[in-house]
């Protein structure tokens, strides 16, 4: 026996994606924040400066196409 889903149920099977997409996200950020680098060992800082900089470039990056997919997630939800 074949389902079919109905408007209403994609529509809730998107705002669960969604939802569980920023709860990935919201937890990575949170991750990154709470355990950084360790204290420094040595005189390296600026390679400290370069990470926290790559660090903050690729999360904004990430942060941006997660919002990118959730709003497509949310545009599409009601097609087929």
């Amino acid at each position: 026996m074949e389902a079919y889903s109905t408007p209403q149920s994609r529509s809730i099977q998107g705002l669960m994606m969604a939802v569980a997409i920023w709860g990935i996200v919201l937890v990575s950020v949170a991750f990154f924040f709470k355990w950084g680098m360790p204290e420094l060992a040595s005189n390296r800082g600026g390679l400290d400066s370069l990470y926290y900089l790559i660090l903050g470039i690729t999360g904004i990056a990430y942060v941006v196409v997660q919002v990118w997919l959730v709003s497509y997630i949310w545009k599409y939800s009601d097609r087929p």
